[in-house]
């Protein structure tokens, strides 16, 4: 998966954008970006869930998901789960159709 196909905070855009340039003029070592993503299904045909992962070298850097069909009550007991889990990041949560 493409990378930039994952939605990141701009902040956090901006910042590897400006490794990439610091990694282009021998200042940083930027690595190598890839996307990864897990997709979820339920039980309940109309529930989705969809992982997606920006990593850069062993690194994740950031987190979006994708969510359908899931009740406002589950919804943010999947949040919460999410936080625990991954305290440092900033993970962008979309409802898709």
């Amino acid at each position: 998966m493409n990378p930039k196909d994952i939605e990141l905070p701009n902040v956090k855009r901006l910042k590897l954008n400006i490794q990439k340039i610091l990694s282009k003029v021998s200042l940083m070592n930027y690595g190598t970006e890839f996307g990864q993503i897990v997709t979820f299904t339920s039980t309940q045909k109309n529930q989705k869930l969809i992982c997606k992962g920006w990593c850069l070298n062993d690194h994740l850097i950031g987190i979006e998901i994708e969510y359908k069909g899931i009740v406002s009550k589950e919804l943010k007991e999947l949040e919460q789960r999410f936080e625990l889990h991954f305290p440092n990041y900033q993970i962008i949560w979309n409802k898709i159709n």
